[in-house]
């Protein structure tokens, strides 16, 4: 799921690090093994290594974004929190909470 936290090496898992929003997409796309989709669903993600894994979310219905009720936005470099780790995994497994 994780390919390291020491590019271009990689040979470090660094256990202690914060998690962004962004390499939790990836995480979570790896994992899943989640379809492609060819749709940009957020503006602030352009620049990011993470696009295409965070646009596989949104189009999973996985993520919705950061900055509701718009939700143009997801943040990539913001660190995930708790809740939205809870939220994240819920929706990607259908779970009822």
């Amino acid at each position: 799921i994780t390919k390291g936290c020491n590019p271009p090496d990689n040979d470090r898992f660094c256990p202690e690090d914060p998690v962004t929003r962004g390499a939790m997409a990836a995480f979570l796309n790896r994992a899943l093994d989640l379809d492609p989709t060819g749709t940009d669903f957020f503006i602030d993600d352009d620049a990011s290594v993470f696009e295409g894994d965070i646009n596989r979310l949104a189009a999973a219905g996985i993520t919705l974004g950061c900055n509701p009720p718009t939700n143009d936005q997801y943040c990539p470099n913001s660190l995930v929190t708790r809740a939205e780790m809870a939220t994240f995994l819920a929706r990607a497994l259908e779970l009822d909470i």
